[in-house]
């Protein structure tokens, strides 16, 4: 029994290790993300750092995030500035547009208040997906944003869900800094089992079939 019990392969200590690896990530994604500018590729290298070496287990998880975050590092930033600047587009005009809206019964306000609504699903959907498809393909970006709005739209429950996911962790973040050393691996753990499928589907074939390519994405 105790054998068994200190066997590392066994569920308590892979368990362990997973966990570890999480806090691991997280730290190490706090700390890639102080530059601000640099939280888009930070958030694509923790994705394909957790889809690869807390669920696929294969390699080392520092050595993975550095490699992703090198590799997806201008695509991440010009993502983020542009949905950067959306957002505070969002805070400083419609935010308060909407909070004198809730308070009146007019038609054309009500109809302002569901065009915010949408376009902020449509926001958070493309900061949701964007990420996990930056970090999967290998494509130009008009070509990766052209692809996450298909998928957010098509898959859009799924959408909603990892929306869910993502303002539960924002909320449990703003709540206690200190959760920030496991929060956002979990959160992404989490939008993973929401993604991966759909990333699955949609990766293309060509790609997969050339000997060059790494498919360790591939399975359950």
């Amino acid at each position: 029994m105790l054998q068994s019990f200190f066997n590392y392969d066994n569920p308590f200590w892979n368990c362990i290790r997973k966990c570890f690896n999480l806090f691991v990530l997280s730290t190490v994604f706090t700390f890639f993300c102080i530059p601000i500018f640099t939280i888009g590729p930070a958030c694509a290298a923790l994705y394909y750092t957790v889809v690869k070496v807390i669920r696929r287990e294969r390699s080392y998880c520092i050595k993975e995030f550095l490699h992703a975050f090198k590799s997806n590092l201008k695509q991440g930033i010009i993502v983020h500035l542009i949905l950067l600047i959306l957002t505070v587009m969002m805070f400083v005009t419609d935010i308060p547009l909407m909070m004198s809206f809730i308070n009146t019964g007019n038609t054309f306000d009500t109809v302002l208040l569901v065009l915010f609504i949408v376009k902020a699903v449509l926001l958070l959907g493309m900061i949701c997906w964007i990420y996990p498809v930056i970090s999967r393909f290998d494509q130009p970006l008009i070509l990766l944003c052209e692809k996450t709005l298909i998928i957010m739209l098509r898959y859009f429950p799924s959408t909603i869900l990892n929306i869910i996911v993502l303002l539960v962790a924002l909320f449990l973040i703003i709540f206690e800094p200190l959760l920030l050393a496991i929060v956002p691996g979990l959160a992404a753990l989490l939008m993973s089992f929401l993604t991966e499928r759909t990333l699955q589907r949609v990766c293309d074939q060509n790609e997969i079939d050339k000997e060059t390519t790494s498919t360790w994405f591939l399975g359950n």
